[in-house]
């Protein structure tokens, strides 16, 4: 398990500290390990079954994000990069863009210890532990109360399991507040293209995006506050 799962002191992108993941990891891997970050554990635990943790590989998750579309939406949102087979380096939402992009990716190299970054998840259901009908994760990194990075991860809302929403991006070089949060949910909403089902129709699930959103934002700004 520890070659699989490697917390470093060396500075990524503006960490100061990497954790590495081999992607042939399994997931229940990735949750019993102690230096595993919270919110990782936050997304796998309650979220993927045990069977599911037991069974499937990193790799599997990311060919197929459907079997756990929390845990790779969190990927996407804390800003993920990869290392492929040949040994370049690329954003992970820029690899599983690609068709079979996915059979390239050897490790998962995750930021950690991110000055001014707070987060938090949000999700919508038939019951409190239910599969999430929509469910959103935004990561916002703050200097002096303004916005350098925001990322927004949903799933139920597109036509794949789950992507970042370019309308995150409204958030930079501004303040975290409540207009600004607001302003970015309605962008968010708007951008949405969700598929009905028989959990919810195309209008409900665009309109929770919008939601979802908002409280993971708020939650950020809370959590900033503290």
């Amino acid at each position: 398990m520890e070659s699989m799962f490697e917390v470093t002191d060396i500075p990524y992108r503006n960490g100061t500290s990497r954790l590495v993941l081999q992607t042939g990891a399994v997931l229940d891997d990735v949750l019993t390990h102690p230096m595993c970050p919270v919110f990782l554990h936050s997304v796998i635990y309650g979220k993927v079954t045990w069977q599911k943790r037991s069974e499937f590989s990193i790799d599997h998750i990311l060919a197929a994000p459907g079997l756990a579309p929390q845990f790779v939406g969190a990927l996407l949102a804390w800003g993920t990069g990869c290392i492929l087979d040949d040994g370049s380096e690329q954003p992970l939402e820029a690899v599983l863009a690609e068709p079979g992009g996915h059979n390239r990716i050897r490790t998962l190299a995750l930021p950690l210890d991110i000055p001014g970054r707070v987060w938090a998840e949000t999700r919508t259901g038939s019951t409190p532990t239910d599969f999430p009908i929509v469910w959103a994760m935004a990561v916002v990194d703050l200097k002096d109360g303004v916005v350098q990075q925001a990322r927004i991860a949903l799933s139920g809302v597109w036509s794949q399991s789950v992507t970042l929403a370019k309308s995150a991006g409204v958030l930079v070089s501004h303040p975290l507040n409540e207009a600004n949060i607001h302003q970015t949910a309605n962008a968010v909403m708007e951008e949405t293209a969700p598929r009905e089902d028989y959990r919810g129709s195309a209008e409900y699930r665009k309109s929770m995006a919008g939601v979802m959103t908002r409280r993971a934002l708020q939650a950020c700004l809370e959590g900033a506050a503290a």
